[in-house]
């Protein structure tokens, strides 16, 4: 078996100040809860082995035999919960600079925390690709195991590992109150998701 992974913990951002950022992917305040991922299994491979008489024996049978096993990955961690509130201005003036972003994502197979944000004060992003609340939660893709090969024998029995289960994707919560504005293409100015995470191979 893989070894299981941490779980993330909680975090939590309470800004009451102005903040001005300049420059490509500056955000504002950025708050993320990450779990680890889980460990992998092993490969697992056979070869045949002869057991019975040799090529002189009369009579006798010869059994060729090849097995192989990989067990499943380890658990991962999930995301823990992500706060973030604000309650002041918030400037950027670069592509790919959100006001605000919380992020809680689980690690391969992980479930994914509670993500929320809220806002009472402006938030202006002035240039592409640069929302003004991002709020996500995104259950871990689950883990894939090795494979296993069996060899080349007159009997054998292969087994992959057993692929985990996707994550799921946790609470996303936004609240409003203040002014958002954007200036350019591409740049929301509120975008929550929950995502789930796609199932693993075995």
């Amino acid at each position: 078996h893989g070894g299981g992974a941490s779980e993330a913990r909680k975090v939590t951002v309470i800004n009451s100040g102005l903040i001005t950022t300049q420059g490509f992917g500056s955000s504002g305040i950025m708050a993320m809860a990450v779990g680890g991922g889980g460990g992998a299994s092993g490969a697992a491979s056979a070869s045949d082995e002869d057991v019975g008489g040799g090529a002189g024996d009369n009579g006798e049978t010869t059994v060729s035999i090849g097995v192989a096993l990989s067990l499943p990955g380890g658990t991962a961690g999930d995301g823990g919960e992500v706060s973030v509130t604000n309650s002041n201005w918030i400037i950027t003036d670069g592509a790919f600079s959100y006001g605000i972003s919380a992020s809680s994502i689980g690690g391969g197979g992980g479930v994914g925390g509670s993500a929320s944000a809220g806002a009472k004060g402006l938030i202006w992003t002035r240039q592409e690709n640069s929302i003004g609340i991002f709020a996500q939660s995104i259950g871990g893709a689950a883990g894939k195991s090795t494979g296993s090969d069996g060899g080349t024998v007159d009997v054998k029995f292969s087994m992959g590992g057993l692929g985990a289960g996707g994550g799921d994707g946790g609470e996303v919560h936004v609240t409003n109150s203040g002014i958002v504005l954007t200036d350019k293409a591409n740049s929301h100015g509120i975008m929550a998701q929950s995502i789930g995470g796609s199932g693993g191979v075995g």
